[in-house]
């Protein structure tokens, strides 16, 4: 059975295109589980766009998101501590 192409797969695409993420893309970069990313969107701290069932994050964003100072945590306690 043939899986239909995926969004990077299509042709014609925008050149801006390449440079949108899926959540588990982001988390990757980041060092976080996507359900983080995913609250992250949720709360606006990460700007992100609503693609169907899924959201796509603009690269830029993501710099600018690591750049204002989020720092990768673990464990509830580790999530007290100011930045």
């Amino acid at each position: 059975m043939e899986t239909a192409p995926t969004l990077r797969q299509t042709a014609h695409l925008p050149p801006d295109l390449d440079r949108l993420l899926s959540v588990r893309e982001v988390a990757n970069k980041l060092g976080i589980a996507p359900i983080t990313v995913l609250r992250h969107i949720r709360s606006g701290d990460l700007k992100a766009i609503d693609f169907g069932t899924e959201y796509l994050i603009h690269s830029d964003e993501v710099e600018r998101f690591r750049s204002k100072g989020y720092k990768k945590t673990r464990g509830r306690r580790a999530k007290r501590r100011l930045l």
